[in-house]
């Protein structure tokens, strides 16, 4: 029986690598007791849907809560009535501050804002979404899924990696990191009170900051695969971390097509290996991603280069005959697309 192989959908485009998060928010640790929060929307990140938005008076935000009581990630709660979608309301409209930024402030803390009641129900995030007045415009992660804000617990202890930038998904993830051996990145980590802090890139102490609340050190790539940084935060007795990977991938290597292949998906004999070849000229490395490696990248699955460069390609063997295999090329680090060869697409 053939081995039946699956493309999964575009996952993410139009990915821009600097400084700059899709939302950041005053103050840097929010809570349900914060008296006046300030979310800021940049629009040259994520999805890019507000971006050189011509009517930048035109921006309103549709927003809820996740609690306790939420029974998913779309389960957003008390949204007020004036924040429905295609609401041109003023208590939601965003505030324009130039270089496609528009900022909303809430004031009178959340529980009062919301009318959130119940003492032991718990905010966990703020849900949010930036919009044109009629609705027909979203600015969102990359993926156009819905942004959350997280909200911690009052006077604890929590410590964050704020760079290299996350997206603010529901499970926050970090923006895509393209970096090569050699590169320098920079690492910052910020702390809900003050606290002894440190930075470790890849097991090896890289900062410490004493009785500070955000410690930052550049660091230096020197191997390819994943690359792993963890902050800590210690405070008496307590001790809290957070920890973020990322993947560099190591120097292509080129080699000639084997004989025979062509673009697309290759069965071998015997049902339990494939030759992927993907068109993909002007490119520097491509990786492949899929059931077969739990989708995540690593050297064993980088793609091998023609001497041309015109095309990448690579065998992978241990399959299972009869089994539906779904997989994906990561470009360049940053781009995740299907093959558009593939006989079957599922949808994202």
């Amino acid at each position: 029986m053939k081995i039946r192989t699956l493309l999964i959908c575009l996952f993410l485009c139009n990915i821009f690598y600097c400084k700059a998060q899709l939302l950041s928010w005053s103050p840097t640790f929010i809570t349900d007791t914060s008296s006046s929060i300030t979310i800021t929307c940049d629009a040259s990140q994520g999805n890019q849907g507000l971006f050189n938005y011509a009517t930048s008076s035109d921006v309103y935000v549709h927003i809820g809560l996740i609690t306790s009581a939420s029974t998913s990630s779309s389960n957003w709660l008390y949204v007020p009535s004036f924040s429905v979608w295609g609401s041109t309301n003023a208590q939601v409209h965003a505030t324009y501050i130039g270089n496609n930024k528009w900022q909303y402030t809430i004031t009178g803390g959340l529980r009062s804002f919301f009318g959130v009641t119940n003492p032991a129900e718990k905010i966990l995030k703020i849900a949010i979404l930036f919009r044109n007045g009629s609705g027909s415009l979203k600015q969102a992660n990359s993926d156009a899924s819905d942004m959350y804000i997280p909200v911690y617990t009052a006077n604890s202890l929590f410590v964050r990696l704020d760079a290299p930038a996350r997206q603010p998904e529901y499970a926050p993830i970090l923006v895509p990191v393209s970096k090569s051996v050699g590169d320098k990145i920079l690492i910052t980590a910020n702390s809900s009170q003050s606290a002894g802090l440190s930075l470790f890139f890849n097991g090896t102490q890289l900062a410490t900051a004493s009785n500070a609340v955000t410690v930052s050190q550049t660091a230096t790539i020197v191997n390819s695969g994943t690359q792993t940084i963890i902050a800590t935060a210690v405070n008496g007795g307590t001790t809290v971390s957070d920890t973020a990977t990322f993947f560099v991938s190591s120097n292509t290597n080129f080699s000639p097509l084997p004989n025979g292949v062509t673009d697309g998906i290759n069965y071998e004999q015997g049902d339990t290996s494939v030759v992927l070849v993907l068109y993909a000229p002007l490119k520097s490395k491509v990786e492949v991603i899929g059931d077969f490696n739990n989708w995540t990248q690593s050297p064993n699955y980088q793609m091998n280069e023609t001497p041309d460069s015109l095309r990448y390609w690579i065998r992978i063997t241990g399959l299972t005959p009869g089994t539906e295999y779904g997989y994906q090329y990561v470009i360049d680090g940053s781009l995740i697309l299907a093959d558009y060869n593939t006989e079957k697409v599922l949808e994202c």
